[in-house]
């Protein structure tokens, strides 16, 4: 699974995590590509 959200520094990041037994374990988390941040603009606009 993955989510893409602001840290606290409003960074946009994606994570990818995985959920096992309800224990959330963090597999990656890295600033997203240009791309990635464009598609996620897109779709918070259309979904507002």
């Amino acid at each position: 699974m993955f989510f893409i959200g602001h840290d606290d520094k409003n960074r946009l990041l994606l994570v990818c995590f995985t959920e096992r037994n309800r224990i959330i374990r963090i597999i990656s988390a890295r600033l997203t590509t240009k791309k990635e941040r464009l598609d996620y603009e897109k779709y918070r606009e259309f979904s507002n």
